[in-house]
């Protein structure tokens, strides 16, 4: 079975700035509804005051320089450092803000960054507008997405793309249901001087990561596989050399390149196809000299039909069989155990 996907957590930057989330985190997960009075009270006046003190500077300063200094040593107060915040450039927009409209800013960078906001800074706190951002923020990545489905980016090679992705298709003997199968899919990333190596899905994620440099040396057929096989790397055994697919885990790969020539099957030599279409099996009498045999056949589109010899059946739901080097869905499937025997 599929491992169920796990949602990731964020990635803390700094020893630092995880003293600081665990500290607000215990107490949050303690204290409930009474947080941010346990907040203000497990810290003293003085602390409070100094860190106040130096936001007034802050708000207050003209010179960009200095007023960096002086967020450095706020931040420095609070165990943490400019880096432990998200990767907007945050620091721009605040130069540009000088008084209560710059530390509401300020406030706004720690609820953006997933962090609590210190005590002093909290009279600044504009949670309307942080919940504003949010959506426009949901908005923005929405109309992306869309604008990347209808118009996908294409990307433009200087040189030859020097490496290649192949997937191989093969089908498996299921081990806990005698005379059904799988599709096991080894994916192989081909270069000029490693040559041909096979891959796992966690390293179909590493090349995500090093995207600035390894996207350009695949053609962008092969880069949009690498991107979509890290997307649903958490569904499988990330470690997996060969990745058994069946029912609806190998109904979903199908239907993104099943029409792709992608998935190349190994015992055919051509890719896998997938066009949607429907076959049936359908009562049949096997005339052998003189006895008759009660058997099926599977019909095909086109009022073709074939001898159940020649479909290879996959396990799971929905049922799929392999005819040729062409998948079809099955309909009104008997259960595993009678269409495995």
């Amino acid at each position: 079975m599929p491992r169920t996907a796990k949602k990731k957590k964020p990635v803390i930057s700094s020893a630092k700035a995880s003293k600081y989330d665990a500290h607000h985190k215990v107490i949050d997960n303690t204290y409930g509804d009474f947080a941010d009075l346990r907040h203000q009270l497990s810290e003293s006046k003085e602390d409070v005051a100094e860190r106040a003190a130096l936001l007034k500077l802050f708000s207050e300063c003209a010179d960009s320089q200095r007023s960096w200094l002086l967020l450095e040593d706020y931040f420095s107060k609070l165990t943490l450092s400019r880096k432990d915040f998200s990767a907007d450039d945050w620091w721009g927009g605040l130069t540009q803000l000088s008084g209560d409209t710059r530390l509401e800013e300020l406030a706004l960078v720690f609820m953006k960054s997933g962090r609590s906001v210190p005590n002093e800074l909290m009279p600044y706190a504009n949670f309307s507008r942080f919940a504003e951002v949010e959506q426009e923020e949901k908005d923005f990545q929405l109309f992306k997405g869309l604008e990347e489905w209808m118009f996908p980016p294409s990307l433009g090679h200087l040189d030859a793309p020097r490496a290649t992705v192949k997937v191989y298709g093969r089908v498996i003997k299921d081990k806990e249901l005698p005379g059904l199968n799988r599709l096991g899919v080894e994916i192989h990333v081909i270069r000029p001087r490693t040559g041909d190596r096979v891959k796992t899905l966690d390293d179909m994620a590493d090349l995500t990561m090093r995207a600035a440099h390894e996207q350009e040396l695949f053609p962008a057929d092969d880069w949009n596989f690498v991107r979509w096989s890290s997307s649903i790397r958490n569904d499988y055994d990330t470690e997996a050399e060969l990745i058994p697919l069946e029912g609806a885990d190998l109904l979903k790969w199908l239907v993104q390149w099943g029409k792709t020539d992608r998935i190349e099957l190994e015992s055919e030599g051509k890719p896998i196809e997938f066009m949607g279409r429907i076959i049936e099996m359908e009562p049949d009498l096997e005339k052998d000299k003189s006895n008759l045999y009660f058997t099926h056949t599977v019909k095909l589109p086109g009022k073709k039909s074939c001898p159940m010899s020649d479909a290879i059946f996959f396990a799971g739901e929905p049922t799929l069989a392999l005819i040729g080097a062409e998948v079809f869905l099955l309909r009104n499937a008997p259960s595993a155990e009678v269409l495995g025997n």
